[in-house]
């Protein structure tokens, strides 16, 4: 048995352990397939909001978002960081298609694209609302709706939303 830690939660481990899959899948070897979820796991990101502010801000999580309803936040190398606040779901969706978008473009430039998985923890406003935007773009090459669990969900509560997402191929 060979165990992988990603350092990844929620539907980017998923990404990661899809990498690893197809390419055993294609005929890789076991070690070559732990390596390839290794560097997918560094390729990975992720942006979610969390419309319950209240508890984040309890289990300290969330500083410097008090005027706001949500808070946009993104994963990238490693480290967490606030990438918006927004008033309104719809802003919410706006800010995390925009870092999508910024992470697709980036893909483009090296010649990949962007398998995307978007996930719906009670805020479907949200969720259908990046899809839509995500759609659209030609450098988006696949689409994969989850539901989001309850072991995120206790940390952002009712009403959150992400987006995942990996630029392939792997560079």
């Amino acid at each position: 048995m060979t165990i992988v830690d990603t350092g990844q939660s929620s539907f980017a481990e998923g990404l990661c352990v899809l990498e690893a899959a197809e390419a055993l899948e294609a005929g890789a070897t076991i070690d070559s397939a732990a390596g390839l979820a290794k560097r997918a796991s560094a390729a990975a990101g992720t942006v979610w909001m969390a419309n319950a502010l209240a508890l984040a801000q309890r289990g300290g999580r969330v500083r410097g978002v008090e005027d706001a309803n949500v808070a946009v936040f993104a994963r990238e190398d490693g480290q967490t960081r606030i990438v918006g606040s927004a008033r309104t779901l719809n802003e919410a969706a706006a800010i995390m298609s925009s870092h999508v978008e910024a992470a697709a473009q980036i893909a483009r430039a090296s010649g990949a694209s962007l398998r995307l998985g978007i996930g719906d923890g009670d805020a479907k406003t949200v969720a259908e609302g990046v899809r839509r935007r995500m759609e659209a773009l030609p450098y988006v090459n696949e689409i994969i709706d989850y539901v989001v669990g309850p072991s995120v969900g206790v940390l952002l509560g009712a009403g959150n939303a992400e987006a995942c997402y990996i630029a392939r191929p792997l560079a």
